[in-house]
């Protein structure tokens, strides 16, 4: 894995779109003022699954030293690490669009 920078800062844009059976969603992720990942539509995006996936591709892609993971599976929120590690809560924000083709 590539030696990663310092992450100093964490933004996660979602975008969500419901067809009336099923939520669709995207995420735009950038540390430290860039983007690193867009993600392709996906099913199963409502409420705050956007976060946990950004946080899983994260620590996958090195930008999480440290993650804390548990027994079960699951690892601490994101706003848990930021705050451990001294860095600003991460800005996140999900907009629901009217039509698929927006995501």
């Amino acid at each position: 894995m590539p030696r990663r920078k310092k992450t100093r800062t964490i933004a996660i844009f979602g975008r969500t779109h419901y067809d009336g059976c099923n939520w669709y969603g995207t995420q735009a992720v950038l540390v430290n003022g860039e983007l690193v990942t867009r993600t392709y539509r996906e099913s199963g995006c409502g409420g705050d699954y956007y976060i946990q996936k950004a946080t899983q591709w994260l620590d996958f892609n090195g930008y999480l030293p440290g993650l804390v993971h548990h027994a079960n599976g699951s690892s601490e929120p994101l706003w848990v690490y930021a705050d451990r590690m001294g860095i600003p809560k991460p800005h996140c924000e999900q907009v629901e669009v009217k039509r698929a083709r927006d995501l």
